[in-house]
């Protein structure tokens, strides 16, 4: 597979040869959610291909490649259950607590 060539969902596109050229196609790329995007980045990006540029080609700002990933609903209830049954622990202790069931936040 060439460098100058980036894969998203199935359609080959060619990636700009400058981060100012214009005419980039980006396929069907709106259909897919900011982490699928962040993913494909990060996973699929050619050493030679920048993020800055990767982000502009699926269409996404590099905040949102760099925003780390909401906290899992499971997490959330867990860290209620545990505020509200040790109610004069502070955050140290309910991150140990948490980091004790194996949850590192």
């Amino acid at each position: 597979m060439p460098r100058n060539r980036l894969i998203i969902s199935g359609t080959a596109d060619r990636i700009a040869s400058g981060p100012t050229a214009s005419g980039v196609s980006k396929g069907d790329s709106a259909k897919h959610g900011a982490v699928e995007k962040r993913g494909y980045i990060r996973d699929n990006r050619p050493d030679g291909l920048s993020i800055t540029v990767g982000c502009r080609l699926i269409d996404i700002a590099r905040s949102t490649y760099y925003d780390a990933p909401a906290a899992r609903a499971g997490e959330v209830e867990l860290l209620t259950a545990i505020c509200d049954e040790f109610e004069a622990y502070g955050w140290r202790r309910v991150r140990a607590a948490l980091r004790h069931q194996g949850i590192v936040l």
